[in-house]
């Protein structure tokens, strides 16, 4: 299936079958090289070297420091899962001018109906760091096809089912990248887990009162601003949990489902970001959705406070 890229940072990927494939058609083989660092005096820095992606300087590394490729990087960590068809990627790209790279890939396994007609799909979200800092990180995410919207797979059970998988860059990197088939299991089992409680959320619906404090707990006024964007958010996250993308189904109107995907659709596509010195305003997006930053933490408390309101559990809301 192939899917828009994401906010412009990436290329839709035809089929690709090989690591080779993906950084061709991605565009991303750009290649990573350790060069010396000089000081103003025009002497060499000594004990360090830069780490560069094509023309642009991404990081500060040690001259013992092991360069991996992009094509390296991918066939070593997912290369047998992507030529078994067990991976299917779907998009790749680069952010922060070659600082990292993101490949997003669909699990081989049906997608999940949280309602009839209502498919979520199945991903993984793998980011690559050219930082010298040193991580491969798996993460797990589903896209709503409906809409398009994406966000982290909830396990309440983290000791027996993963969320992510993260590989330190350290000694021999390409030697320990290779996720094994475990993982790839229990990402399976992850989505399963998280699909039995998204279908919980569709069983009941919010009151008025109970619509309210949901989204008074989530985005809650603070007084010391003197313009209220928690306000803000609220209108626009009840408004789009009722005429939202995808929201209009009989047996999505009016549900926690519903209410959720209302603060999905806010933070994936009405929430403004802005640019920073790091990073362009659709960096910023992209790495809050995706990546374990503030948006993608948020929509994790909001399905967890859907579902315990939804099982008529007492809420525990700190001062």
């Amino acid at each position: 299936m192939n899917v828009l890229p994401s906010r412009e940072l990436g290329t839709t990927l035809d089929n690709p079958r090989t690591a080779h494939d993906i950084v061709r058609d991605a565009k991303i083989n750009e290649e990573i090289q350790k060069v010396h660092l000089y000081k103003g005096d025009g002497s060499q820095v000594e004990g360090y070297m830069g780490l560069t992606y094509g023309d642009h300087l991404t990081g500060i590394v040690s001259p013992k420091y092991p360069v991996i490729q992009v094509e390296e990087s991918i066939d070593a960590t997912l290369g047998d899962l992507i030529k078994s068809g067990k991976l299917l990627p779907q998009e790749a790209g680069i952010l922060r001018k070659g600082k990292k790279i993101w490949l997003a890939s669909r699990i081989d396994i049906p997608n999940i109906e949280i309602v009839p007609g209502d498919p979520v799909e199945p991903r993984i979200m793998s980011l690559f760091n050219n930082d010298g800092k040193g991580a491969w990180l798996h993460v797990l995410t589903t896209r709503r096809i409906g809409c398009e919207n994406s966000y982290d797979i909830v396990v309440r059970n983290r000791d027996e089912l993963s969320q992510s998988v993260r590989i330190v860059h350290k000694g021999s990197p390409l030697q320990k990248a290779k996720i094994d088939g475990q993982i790839f299991c229990q990402a399976s089992e992850s989505f399963i887990a998280w699909s039995r409680q998204a279908k919980e959320l569709t069983e009941k619906g919010p009151d008025k009162e109970e619509r309210r404090f949901y989204l008074n707990t989530l985005f809650p006024t603070k007084k010391d601003t003197k313009r209220d964007v928690a306000r803000v958010t609220r209108e626009s996250v009840n408004r789009l949990s009722v005429y939202g993308q995808g929201q209009r189904g009989s047996e999505i109107r009016g549900s926690y489902w519903a209410l959720f995907n209302g603060v999905t659709e806010h933070l994936d596509h009405k929430k403004t970001y802005k640019n920073t010195q790091n990073a362009t305003r659709a960096e910023n997006r992209f790495e809050n959705v995706y990546l374990k930053g503030n948006s993608s933490k948020k929509k994790e408390e909001a399905f967890n406070l859907a579902l315990t309101m939804a099982r008529g559990e007492e809420v525990l809301v700190e001062n």
